[in-house]
């Protein structure tokens, strides 16, 4: 039912939608994308939410992540 939205958030934000998918999504390891550097701030391996730096239109980017 949810495989549709398995891949990675595109814009962090403000943080609220990583919160949100680690509350519904436990046991998920979360992949997100902005352009703006201070959205790293959210950037948390040790709870598997994972902040990547850089453009949707890079496609080096998008292959990283």
């Amino acid at each position: 039912m949810l495989e549709p939205f398995r891949d990675a958030e595109i814009g962090v934000g403000f943080g609220g939608p990583l919160k949100s998918y680690r509350r519904f999504f436990s046991a998920a390891t979360i992949a997100a994308l902005d352009i703006e550097a201070h959205c790293y701030r959210f950037h948390d391996p040790d709870n598997r939410i994972h902040v990547y730096i850089g453009s949707q239109a890079d496609t080096a980017v998008l292959d990283r992540i």
